[in-house]
């Protein structure tokens, strides 16, 4: 008597297939369901990856990782599919996946062409096949590429879809490009203005859906901050569609982005001070711990000491100092102390100095480079000319006084970041305090030191 099995049915197929071979998901599993009527198993589930590459590993790869997570369960006899290229078309990943088929004794069949697995010249087979097949979609993909490449330079959309704030439109040639989506592009200009004056991506998300009623979740914000398309780059083309912010703006998002990389300990408790503090006694940085003051309400006190102290005794500094108490005094001296700091480094600023005109130095250099290349004067001549020249110009750079830029110190000042400070999140606390202050040195009798970033 015929013995019947429990079938899995694999279906796949990406964008590029179904529009070139009409490799559609419903041909496929029309197939795979008159196989199973013909031969009378059950079915033991359908897994389907749309608009997926054969290339992809295993984990990329949705309804294929289900499907073997489901066979290392048991229960699946035999995975089925239309051909072998809708399985695979990557000889490594198919043999990673085969073995965990053999260790769970599931076999497969591809119901449009012959295969076996049993024997050496049917797996010889397998692998020629599927070199093939890898061989083939690599320079598929190569074609593609070149392809955007060249679509990319002449300005021309490659794709349907685009970063929020953009559409594709024809033009008056009818030539589809990415231009503004007007209501959606001031949305996004909203998002990155606000980001800048609070540095909080919670804070944005929030924003949006409840005060401008924009439905956009976190991940997606998260995205747009550190996506170069909104500055009208794309993929080596710097004016590739029209910006929706400046290159400088979109660097001081990544200037802050960078500082959000917050520490979390096993516990997912964030010290908002966490390596900002130092020891009065030694200078080295003091470390967050914690005490519960209720454990029927999971209630704690956060604080900071000098781990000299607390490891090995070898600083004198045993006092801990509460977060609470750092916050408030903070709070209470942080504007008139840093309004202080900006004045300081702005009577400091060294004055305007005399130097040479680089631009007349440079316009030499361009005349002695023309009169070269007209044959107007010997190489002697103008390896000497040249030389003395870039003395110059390399005296006249080194003569120019650093720029002294206290913008961002300024930004925190006008912003309404300390009225607001109690409904920040612990995270944002911390980017806040990261914005403006370098170090912090504590003081037993509360009198403390802070040392601001120099712009």
């Amino acid at each position: 008597m015929k013995k019947i099995l429990n079938v899995a049915c694999l279906v796949r197929v990406s964008h590029e297939e179904q529009v070139k071979y009409g490799y559609s998901l419903e041909a496929q599993k029309e197939t795979l369901e008159n196989w199973l009527k013909d031969n009378g198993h059950n079915c033991a589930g359908w897994y389907i990856d749309e608009g997926v590459s054969a290339r992809k590993k295993v984990k990329n790869r949705p309804a294929l990782q289900r499907l073997l997570n489901d066979v290392q369960r048991g229960g699946i006899d035999l995975i089925i599919f239309t051909k072998l290229d809708r399985y695979f078309r990557s000889v490594s990943e198919y043999h990673e996946t085969q073995r965990i088929l053999e260790l769970h004794n599931t076999h497969w069949k591809a119901t449009e062409e012959d295969y076996d697995t049993t024997t050496t010249d049917g797996r010889f087979k397998i692998n020629i096949m599927l070199s093939i097949a890898e061989q083939e979609a690599d320079r598929t993909s190569d074609r593609i590429k070149f392809i955007n490449a060249h679509k990319i330079k002449k300005r021309q959309a490659v794709t349907g879809k685009v970063a929020y704030g953009y559409k594709v439109a024809a033009d008056h040639e009818g030539i589809k490009r990415v231009v503004l989506h007007e209501e959606r592009a001031e949305n996004a200009r909203e998002i990155f203005s606000y980001f800048l004056k609070y540095n909080s991506v919670t804070g944005v998300t929030a924003y949006m859906n409840t005060v401008k009623g924009v439905k956009i979740d976190y991940s997606t914000i998260r995205k747009m901050l550190i996506n170069p398309f909104y500055t009208g780059y794309f993929r080596g083309v710097d004016d590739y569609c029209p910006a929706i912010i400046s290159r400088e703006e979109f660097n001081r998002v990544q200037d802050i982005v960078k500082t959000r990389h917050i520490k979390r300990r096993k516990t997912n408790r964030v010290y908002i001070f966490s390596g900002l503090l130092r020891c009065p006694t030694c200078g080295f940085k003091l470390a967050g711990s914690f005490t519960k003051i209720k454990k029927s309400t999971g209630q704690e006190c956060l604080f900071y000491r000098c781990n000299r102290w607390a490891r090995d005794k070898s600083c004198t500094y045993n006092r801990a100092i509460a977060e609470r108490k750092i916050e408030k005094w903070l709070l209470e001296k942080i504007r008139p102390e840093l309004e202080n700091y900006i004045a300081e480094i702005e009577v400091d600023a060294p004055a305007p100095v005399p130097v040479m005109d680089r631009a007349e130095i440079t316009a030499e250099m361009d005349r002695l480079n023309y009169m070269f290349r007209k044959n107007r004067m010997s190489v002697d001549e103008y390896e000497k000319e040249y030389s003395a020249l870039e003395k110059k110009l390399e005296t006249a750079e080194a003569a120019e006084p650093e720029a002294v830029n206290v913008e961002t110190l300024r930004e925190f000042l006008n912003s309404d970041i300390l009225d607001i400070y109690g409904t920040l999140s612990r995270e944002d606390k911390q980017a806040a305090w990261r914005k403006v202050i370098d170090k912090m040195t504590v003081d037993p009798d509360g009198d403390h030191s802070v040392d601001f970033l120099r712009p």
